[in-house]
């Protein structure tokens, strides 16, 4: 598959430890955004001796259909292109399909009891093997909490990706040209399980890695090691030896690059004709052309003249010269920003307004009380990187899943009466999520103003309480969100005041004082948004504000708090 070479190579070595004699077949989960390219590279490997490439099943169906093979041991790996098609069915079958997965991938499979085995189908012998299974991020960052709970996420080695913008036009190329995308990759197992010798001296060299990766997954690494030690022995047999080398290792740990859930940028050593640092990274990479002229530093292993490099962002138009650091790129531009370097912030001051004319693609400019799309670039640009989890609770039309979207950001939304037209919009409550502590890079909430706009009559919308019960439940939002940051996160609270009965609830100030509760409030900004802006200037309610002798609410508050270490 084009751009994900390190993520073959991967799934090939763990592939490999199922023919490791004496040791427990790996397994891999793929989390990347959608159109990354999953399942495109696991069907690569379908055609190989011991797989079973399962686009759907249940535990019941797969025992049925396959359990000659897998009592003899010929099944050692299950492949899943899309993890959650066998995991949305009813009730009880996902949590018999989960239930044998579990087992399957670590002690073993013995007895099934399912609906249609209620008093249990007993195995002549256990049965085990590997599952290399794919979802995309926002599947997986919505059911971690209930899975981790069970133990199933932790029986797999995560492994996440994202696309470069070299890699995005790459592709884009290949499909013009009418190119194939991927092609078959045969793995030339042997007939029977092999001795892999690991030498003790570069088993200790991963624990390093093992007990880095553990920090991120709460563990102390032990399970880590273990997944490296096997991974590294399954590279030496794919390479014909019985020995585990220096080579072998030093393969498996710059594959580490990919074990976490950070979605890095695919390292890809192919592309143009210039070799790419490790920690290469490209400024200002993902954006869209725009109006305001701006151009961008290209660091050093960036494709130079000398492979008729171009600028990737603009007009295809060649380059005259190496674009090697420090010539710059003059075609590049994009919305909002001036100047050089890195995607910067608009604003300096704390008085933001949004754009005078909304651009399209970003949410529904229909939608009551939605967040102006330059506003939501900010923030993200401000208190994100590229990779990071951020989350919606309150959505909306879902600006803000749409502005993640053109910046690389990893999004998740919920609403508490999601639009029928936006699918990527989970239905949840904000005060109780799905999610696992800890989890999210940065929170965004745009509360209603009080009971200002009746959005839906579900239970629990807090645009239908009382000023006193909307206070007390958008408490326990903040309480939950604190829950599910980072240390050192960001929480980004959007709030206006209310007009009601003749008196102003200034529910910016409650609520910097209650998030300040849980958070450290690190700034306090004032915006003025398109909507307020006509209302201003609208010679009818200027009256009324003259005649009742009362000042219009023209502004809303963000708040931006952050979660302490």
């Amino acid at each position: 598959m084009i751009g994900l070479i390190d993520i073959e190579d991967l799934i090939a070595c763990a592939l490999w430890t199922g023919y490791v004699k004496d040791e427990r077949p790996m397994s891999l989960l793929l989390v990347s955004a959608v159109e990354s390219g999953k399942t495109e590279t696991t069907v690569q490997f379908a055609q190989n001796k011991g797989l079973l490439y399962l686009t759907d099943f249940t535990a019941f169906g797969l025992i049925k259909k396959y359990l000659p093979q897998l009592l003899g041991g010929e099944i050692k790996h299950v492949i899943i292109p899309d993890l959650i098609t066998p995991l949305s069915k009813s009730p009880d079958a996902v949590r018999s399909t989960t239930a044998f997965l579990n087992a399957f991938m670590e002690e073993g499979v013995k007895e099934i009891v399912s609906y249609n085995f209620p008093e249990g189908l007993e195995l002549s012998q256990w049965i085990r093997g590997g599952v290399i299974a794919a979802i995309a991020s926002g599947d997986f960052f919505s059911r971690q909490k209930a899975w981790a709970q069970v133990g199933f996420i932790s029986r797999f080695l995560p492994v996440s990706y994202s696309y470069d913008l070299q890699t995005v036009d790459k592709i884009f190329d290949a499909i013009i040209n009418g190119q194939r995308l991927s092609q078959d990759i045969n793995l030339n197992f042997p007939d029977k399980p092999v001795a892999v010798s690991l030498p003790p001296e570069i088993a200790r060299e991963l624990k390093p890695k093992a007990k880095e990766i553990g920090s991120k997954m709460g563990v102390y690494g032990f399970r880590p090691l273990r997944h490296l030690t096997r991974l590294v022995k399954g590279r030496a047999l794919s390479q014909g030896r019985t020995l585990v080398t220096d080579e072998d290792k030093d393969r498996i740990l710059k594959l580490a690059y990919y074990f976490n859930l950070d979605h890095n940028k695919v390292l890809d050593t192919n592309i143009g004709g210039c070799i790419y640092n490790e920690n290469f990274s490209y400024l200002g990479k993902g954006q869209k052309v725009g109006t305001s002229p701006r151009t961008i530093t290209l660091p050093v292993g960036y494709p130079c003249c000398k492979s008729s490099a171009y600028c990737l962002l603009a007009q295809r138009q060649p380059l005259k010269e190496c674009v090697h650091e420090p010539d710059r790129c003059p075609h590049i531009t994009y919305p909002y920003n001036s100047g050089t370097g890195s995607l910067q912030p608009k604003y300096t001051e704390n008085i933001w307004e949004a754009d005078d004319t909304r651009p399209k693609g970003y949410g529904d400019a229909n939608f009551p009380g939605n967040t102006s799309p330059n506003i939501a670039r900010e923030i993200l640009v401000r208190y994100t990187k590229e990779g990071d989890l951020v989350l919606d609770n309150m959505a909306g039309s879902g600006t803000i899943l749409d502005m993640c979207k053109e910046l690389n950001r990893q999004c998740i939304s919920y609403d508490i009466s999601p639009l029928p037209h936006r699918p990527e919009i989970k239905q949840g409550d904000a005060r109780n999520l799905e999610l696992t502590d800890n989890s999210v890079d940065l929170a965004f909430s745009h509360f209603p103003y009080g009971d200002m706009k009746r959005y839906s009559d579900r239970e629990g919308d807090l645009s239908t309480m009382s000023p006193e019960q909307f206070l007390e439940e958008s408490k326990k939002v903040i309480a939950e969100v604190h829950r599910v940051l980072k240390p050192r996160g960001y929480y980004v609270v959007l709030i206006g005041n209310q007009r009601k009965e003749g008196r102003v609830i200034d529910w910016a100030a409650k609520f910097s004082i209650m998030g300040q509760e849980f958070f450290r409030l690190r700034d306090e900004i004032t915006w003025r948004n398109k909507g307020q802006r006509a209302y201003r200037d609208n010679d009818y309610y200027d009256e009324l504000a003259k005649e009742y002798n009362f000042c219009k609410q023209v502004t809303d508050k963000i708040l931006v708090f952050r979660k302490d270490k």
